[in-house]
């Protein structure tokens, strides 16, 4: 008879720890940044987007690499695969709600959020292709960045005007029908208003800071199978080191944030990186205590306990 699994790992199975994450870290920057109001359906938009995302990922992870599914080490990719059958028609039906939400309910802004982050999302796919190795560290920036434009999005353009919408940089189409003239002033259009609107919110310390967080909690995933899968102590010690390094980086640039001319939410961000590093750390070398499986949920842990510890303080 199969052993039930615990109930502390079901959100990791049914990848609804990625949407709680996001969900949290989107009402904190709303909060540092004072936004006065956000829709609740951008909250759900965000919820729906984010589990369907990995939802597909995670079963495109079984299409490419079938062993996965024997992997005592990933009963992640297993549950999504065995009941694939209802978490497909589910994945659609939240696309399909974003999408309605998207185009006909939400402001202008955040439709063009929502295509830019599309591409950002596609983006990732082509990284995961061209980044094969134990520990992608490229894949997983992409993954970083991605996750946090994804969530700090909504908040900065709520707050800030987007220098060019979609609909804007789509009316050549319009207006010279479907010419060649006007499919490629769409289409440049479109190349900047994806430019434009991933400048105007990643190019902020509190979203940088929280995409170099998200990294590293991929990374320190990676880094701890990789450890667990070898028996050379070489590379057990390297992957211990190589997380340490990236602590510290994390670290390093909080304290510089916090020493330079920083907004509220700035510092918000800072204090709550230098204290989900400390954790992070902490499991990092009690790691043989834990299984895989207990390991990646303390580390999404790691990044939103220190939330309402840092807040009290604040």
């Amino acid at each position: 008879m199969k052993k039930r699994s615990p109930l502390w790992l079901i959100p990791n199975l049914t990848s609804l720890d990625a949407p709680f994450v996001a969900l949290v870290w989107m009402w904190l920057m709303a909060h540092g940044k004072k936004v006065q109001y956000l829709d609740t359906m951008i909250y759900g938009v965000l919820a729906f987007s984010v589990w369907g995302v990995y939802v597909v990922d995670r079963l495109l992870d079984v299409r490419r690499d079938p062993s996965l599914l024997d992997a005592e080490d990933s009963p992640r990719h297993a549950f999504h695969w065995r009941n694939r059958k209802w978490l497909v028609p589910a994945v659609g039906v939240a696309f399909f709600t974003s999408l309605y939400y998207a185009f006909f309910v939400l402001p202008q802004n955040m439709l063009t959020v929502g295509f830019t982050g599309l591409v950002l999302v596609l983006f990732f796919g082509f990284a995961a292709k061209v980044d094969r190795s134990e520990v992608a560290y490229f894949k997983n920036l992409i993954a970083g960045l991605t996750f946090a434009f994804g969530v700090c999005a909504p908040v900065v353009v709520s707050s800030e005007q987007l220098p060019l919408v979609l609909n804007d940089a789509l009316a050549p189409l319009g207006a010279e029908g479907f010419s060649l003239v006007g499919v490629i002033q769409a289409a440049f259009n479109f190349f900047l208003v994806v430019v434009l609107t991933v400048r105007t919110v990643l190019f902020s310390p509190a979203v940088m800071l929280f995409a170099l967080l998200c990294t590293m909690n991929i990374n320190a995933i990676d880094l701890w199978e990789r450890a667990r899968r070898s028996t050379d102590v070489e590379v057990k010690q390297e992957s211990e080191l190589a997380l340490s390094l990236g602590l510290i980086m994390m670290v390093a640039a909080s304290v510089f944030i916090l020493s330079w001319n920083h907004t509220e939410v700035d510092a918000i961000v800072a204090y709550v990186a230098m204290a989900s590093a400390a954790m992070l750390h902490f499991l990092n070398r009690k790691r043989y205590k834990f299984t895989l499986s207990a390991l990646r949920v303390l580390a999404d842990l790691a990044i939103v306990l220190p939330i309402p510890i840092v807040l009290m303080f604040r």
